[in-house]
């Protein structure tokens, strides 16, 4: 059953948290959430539509509507639709008739009853594939092949896409772009399908100011995660000019945004911190430096390296884990 929304007032700047740029996109899907509310039905079921270029901010902000609805941004089902293209995608999808053959779509809303459904590359799912989403959208259930019914009165299905961006990009008026996308979505998808979509959300491509603000957040994670974690640290991450130039000219590109950004984060300053902080480098409510160095990002040390036996490199990927499907 639906419940009493939070802090509707304030909604876009909840869901804004760690979506960097993106006023417009915000703005379109707090207007849909807050339709949800006010409608007198029990169910929390919609369809919103993402488009824009690969790394603009889509999936984050799926996750902070996951965050919002039910206080976990990790209450995403990612389904990849690059792998739903074929004719035994239906098949993979909701099982078989074969007793306890739920598929992947069954066995994730059971053990996630409320989350997102999230529908990577929506627009390469086959028009089966489609139908079953516009049904959870408009029974709010799903019937595996089984027979088994699981009810989705609860969940958001959010498709990703690419299609129109271009048109997104352009410095065409608003009204120009909105109408040359819809016509790219009805192309796509079909009129059942966009007539049941509750919100398009348009994302821009990000800038460079844009980058920078991404690479702050993801230190404040960084130091966040250090805190509570394991160490117990209070730590200050600096980094200069050329090692921000370095994030954005290796974290980010036309074709994939900032999707490289944690990465390079993670392989490239998370390991060297520990490391630090258990030679005893960097010590608790201290500032860490960052430049470039031969070898990438290189983090200058506080202090002199204490003899300490530290363990292998590898073992500090605890990146932020999200279930997702193929």
């Amino acid at each position: 059953m639906k419940g009493k929304a939070p802090n509707l007032d304030n909604l876009e700047e909840q869901l804004s948290s760690r979506v960097v740029d993106q006023p417009a996109a915000i703005k379109a899907v707090a207007a849909a959430l807050r339709s949800c509310f006010a409608d007198s039905t029990p169910h929390l079921r919609s369809l919103l539509l993402f488009l824009g270029s690969p790394g603009s901010g889509k999936t984050e902000l799926a996750r902070q509507i996951a965050n919002y609805l039910y206080s976990d941004e990790r209450a995403l089902i990612r389904l990849n639709c690059s792998m739903l293209n074929n004719d035994v995608s239906v098949a993979r999808l909701i099982g078989t008739s074969a007793p306890g053959e739920d598929g992947i779509l069954g066995r994730a809303l059971k053990t996630k009853p409320h989350s997102i459904i999230l529908l990577d590359e929506a627009e390469l799912a086959s028009p089966e594939v489609l139908d079953i989403f516009l049904n959870i959208v408009k029974e709010g259930q799903v019937t595996a092949g089984n027979g088994k019914v699981f009810k989705c009165s609860n969940n958001i299905v959010i498709l990703k896409s690419a299609i129109g961006s271009d048109y997104i990009a352009s410095s065409g008026s608003v009204q120009a772009v909105d109408k040359i996308v819809n016509d790219e979505v009805f192309k796509c998808f079909g009129k059942d399908f966009a007539d049941l979509v509750h919100c398009t959300a348009l994302f821009q491509s990000l800038s460079e100011e844009s980058i920078s603000k991404i690479v702050k957040l993801n230190l404040n994670q960084v130091q966040r995660r250090f805190s509570m974690y394991g160490f117990g640290k209070s730590l200050g991450i600096d980094l200069d000019e050329s090692a921000l130039h370095y994030l954005y000219q290796r974290g980010c590109s036309k074709k994939l945004g900032a999707k490289s950004l944690n990465n390079i984060i993670e392989n490239e300053l998370l390991g060297q911190l520990a490391i630090m902080l258990l030679s005893g480098q960097v010590k608790d409510e201290e500032t860490v430096s960052v430049t470039i160095g031969k070898r990438g990002l290189e983090l200058l040390p506080n202090h002199e390296v204490v003899d300490i036996a530290v363990g292998n490199d590898d073992d500090w990927d605890d990146s932020d884990q999200y279930e997702e499907y193929f």
